[in-house]
């Protein structure tokens, strides 16, 4: 994977406005993930749902500004589904994103992050093509599930669960999300939560940070069947 390279400043979030498209323009259309009330009036509605607490805008991105695409101006580009669509398509042919491997345990593989990192401002919102995500880091689906933070515009963490080191896993994503949340550049944070997403594409949020900064950690629920639960589905760990 090659190093985004565009010059020039981070891009602004520009406000929703009604735009008229030509077809050239549709390479430039990208998926945003953010929470609702932090973006633009009237750009989260209709959205789809990225994570608990986060939805996919749609965004176009045209050299340094970063502008939101209304539903309204969506139809006479085929409506809302061919936009998901391609938006999501078009993020998964940008080059820039520089993968580190790193094992919470080094005793342990199955203790180990992957931490996607790069300059464009859509590093975290590739977590809206996120099976083609970990075909690329993992090479082939997760049979238990996946762990994933998206605390920065510049920042996603991936855990392929593959074993009981999920739990170890869960704890560092947890202190990193927040770490790189806290210190994101202006506006540019997205989420300190850490969120289990299922095979069958079923989320959870099983981490975040409490009033006084201490991490809680969610074992019961969604998450709870794949810890605790049998084979195939869960590795049957004793709670």
């Amino acid at each position: 994977m090659g190093l985004f390279s565009k010059k020039g400043k981070q891009p602004e979030p520009g406000e929703q406005r009604e735009m008229s498209f030509g077809r050239g323009e549709l390479d430039s259309l990208r998926p945003f993930v953010m929470s609702p009330d932090r973006l633009p009036p009237g750009v989260a509605e209709g959205a789809p749902v990225a994570l608990p607490g986060l939805v996919m805008a749609t965004a176009l991105f045209t050299g340094s500004r970063l502008d939101f695409v209304p539903v309204s101006s969506m139809n006479e580009l085929g409506g809302t589904e061919a936009v998901w669509v391609r938006a999501m398509h078009n993020v998964e042919n940008l080059d820039g994103l520089r993968v580190v491997r790193e094992a919470c345990d080094a005793a342990r593989e199955d203790t180990e992050l992957v931490t996607l990192s790069g300059n464009d401002p859509f590093v975290a919102s590739r977590v809206a093509v996120l099976d083609w995500l970990v075909g690329q880091v993992h090479g082939a689906p997760s049979g238990y599930g996946v762990i994933v933070a998206v605390p920065s515009w510049h920042t996603l963490i991936l855990h392929v669960v593959r074993g009981m080191g999920v739990l170890t896993a869960v704890e560092t994503m947890a202190l990193a999300a927040g770490h790189w949340f806290r210190t994101a550049q202006g506006d540019q944070g997205v989420s300190p939560d850490v969120y289990f997403v299922a095979p069958d594409r079923r989320t959870q949020r099983i981490a975040y940070p409490d009033a006084d900064g201490k991490v809680i950690i969610d074992t019961t629920g969604l998450v709870g069947e794949m810890l605790f639960g049998p084979a195939p589905h869960g590795l049957g760990l004793k709670g």
